[in-house]
């Protein structure tokens, strides 16, 4: 990014930002128009979404002060300070994106998360059923609360397994110690090729809140370290309660079910992960009950196929040939979230 400094009447003028002499930006803005219309050529008259478009003509626009400016004037030293307006983008513009991803970190930071353990947990879904998610909020949000309550279900099971849940009255079901998780969830919706993939990254506190009675104070109480059988568990539990998701909805048959199906989780040492790497293919026909599991049942594969350049026509090579079945994974806690 460029800037620059001019003289004005009452003090100096500062130019804080300026966009437009930045690589990117001069990407965009010369092959933007040949980029739309190849596009339209190509796909018999079809254009892209209005939002995408609206996208990149923001990224155009953001920074530059001949499309507006706020002026600062300090009475003190009369200085000047003009600051463009931003286009307020969420996909494409690095600067608004790194603003917003650096607010949202400090709020998380300062006002959101105690100063606990937090544990990451990934969840990435097949093929077919993350295209359903990018097309479909309600779904997306749907499969959200399942992956949530199956890693809740997981920390309560751990607090009742360490004794926090006991020592309640049974006269007064009110005064029973009770567990509470927490957790923050975002949904990414590329990978590391800026590919379409949605995909979920929750912060959950890496142990419980337990409050005892009605007015109880709650205090946190840590979780044992992950086991490979239990996140085994939470996986199984996370695809039973996404399959019955897709059954609500019809995507899935009334009788499609993985209560048969075995996912064998894997740890990845070198990296401190640890997953379920079972790995199926969602366009092959159903196998036995011992494989069964909701990648299979999808019964779509997409076929992807690369739109320009040398390998136009050809279809595009992804890391995992093999369409994955639901994929958690969790990364070790931090101990200091400062």
């Amino acid at each position: 990014m460029g800037h620059g400094t001019s003289k004005g009447p009452t003090g100096p003028e500062v130019l804080r930002r300026d966009a437009t002499t930045g690589p990117l930006h001069a990407l965009v803005r010369e092959h933007l128009e040949t980029f739309l219309a190849r596009f339209e050529d190509e796909h018999g008259g079809r254009r892209l979404p209005r939002y995408v478009e609206r996208e990149f003509r923001g990224f155009l626009v953001c920074g530059d002060p001949a499309h507006g400016f706020c002026r600062i004037h300090c009475p003190h030293c009369s200085a000047d300070l003009l600051l463009p307006f931003s286009c307020k983008g969420r996909a494409f513009c690095p600067s608004c994106g790194g603003r917003r991803m650096a607010e949202l970190a400090a709020n998380l930071v300062d006002r959101v998360l105690p100063i606990v353990p937090v544990r990451q947990w990934v969840l990435s879904v097949p093929w077919a059923l993350r295209l359903r998610m990018a097309c479909d909020p309600d779904l997306c949000r749907a499969v959200a609360r399942a992956f949530l309550r199956s890693v809740a279900a997981s920390y309560r099971r751990d607090a009742k397994r360490q004794g926090w849940l006991e020592n309640g009255s049974n006269d007064d079901p009110l005064s029973a110690p009770r567990a509470h998780a927490g957790a923050v969830n975002f949904v990414q919706r590329f990978g590391s090729s800026l590919a379409l993939n949605v995909h979920f990254h929750a912060l959950f506190l890496d142990g419980t809140y337990i409050v005892r009675g009605a007015a109880g104070r709650p205090s946190f109480h840590p979780a044992p370290p992950l086991g490979p059988d239990e996140l085994a568990r939470v996986q199984r539990d996370i695809v039973r309660r996404i399959e019955r998701v897709l059954r609500d909805r019809g995507i899935l048959d009334s009788d499609s079910s993985s209560e048969g199906g075995t996912d064998t989780p894997s740890c990845d040492t070198e990296s401190g992960n640890q997953r379920g790497c079972a790995q199926t293919d969602p366009g092959s026909p159903p196998p036995s009950s011992e494989g069964s599991c909701l990648a299979l049942k999808l019964r779509r594969r997409q076929r992807r196929f690369t739109r320009t350049g040398r390998r136009c026509g050809r279809r595009c090579a992804r890391g995992h040939p093999e369409g994955p079945e639901p994929e958690v994974a969790s990364h070790d806690p931090l101990d200091n979230v400062d």
